[in-house]
């Protein structure tokens, strides 16, 4: 009977298998390494990309709260020198204080964009502004000053639609003295000969105590909280050209 006999292989030695891990150890750490590289990447870009949209639209709120304090300022004016008529008690024909009333009508509606912030936080992006007081100062801005700002405007509307929208439609003629005119004062395109229908001594002064109140929050929101906010938004964009080199 023939004997078969089995070849053996060599064995390989203790270094063969030593270099084949380390082979494959640096293989997986290097790609752990590029993985982490490229996504540190990525991060810095967006990173880069929000804070360049953070910067223009905070460039853009700080040039509408100077539109919107020009324009509060330009009006209150007109108030301060009709008020002083109004105390000085000095008699106005019905065309004449339709003319006034119409003149002190005004609307405010702030203007700020809050876009790339409300994006970045309800994606979870803030983490990408790894400057921690940076990050609580545009949370500030964002979620506090900026609420705040639009709480004091929502008041000035209050008083114009629960107060003095109700009286002009009580009292005048709004076909002739209509409501939604964009104009400085005394340039409204109103015809001649208004009238004011039902007009008292106490019409008078309600209209006139309707625009105290509603100019007391006009002056508030210009010399106090538009200042305060905008300031805030100039040191946030000091703060990110200082941070990312920004111009």
């Amino acid at each position: 009977m023939e004997v078969r006999h089995h070849s053996h292989t060599a064995r390989k030695k203790w270094t063969h298998y030593f270099w084949e891990f380390l082979m494959l150890f640096l293989a997986v750490t290097l790609g752990f390494f590029v993985e982490n590289q490229r996504e540190h990447y990525i991060e810095k870009k967006r990173e880069n990309q929000y804070v360049a949209q953070l910067y223009k639209e905070l460039k853009f709120d700080t040039l509408a709260f100077s539109e919107m304090s020009g324009v509060m300022q330009q009006q209150l004016k007109y108030y301060d020198s009709v008020s002083l008529l109004f105390q000085q008690q000095v008699s106005f024909t019905d065309d004449e204080f339709v003319r006034i009333a119409r003149n002190l009508l005004e609307y405010y509606n702030p203007w700020n964009i809050s876009t790339t912030f409300q994006q970045m936080k309800s994606a979870g992006s803030l983490r990408y502004i790894h400057n921690v007081d940076l990050s609580a100062a545009l949370s500030d801005y964002y979620d506090i000053h900026i609420p705040k700002l639009l709480t004091f405007f929502g008041y000035i509307n209050e008083k114009v639609h629960t107060q003095i929208e109700p009286f002009f439609a009580n009292h005048f003629d709004l076909s002739v003295t209509q409501f939604f005119f964009v104009s400085k004062p005394d340039t409204l395109s109103l015809p001649a000969n208004l009238r004011y229908y039902d007009r008292t001594e106490n019409s008078d002064l309600l209209i006139k105590n309707y625009y105290k109140l509603y100019y007391n929050g006009v002056h508030f929101i210009c010399h106090g909280v538009i200042k305060y906010v905008k300031e805030k938004a100039i040191e946030l964009i000091k703060d990110l050209q200082k941070e990312y080199h920004l111009k």
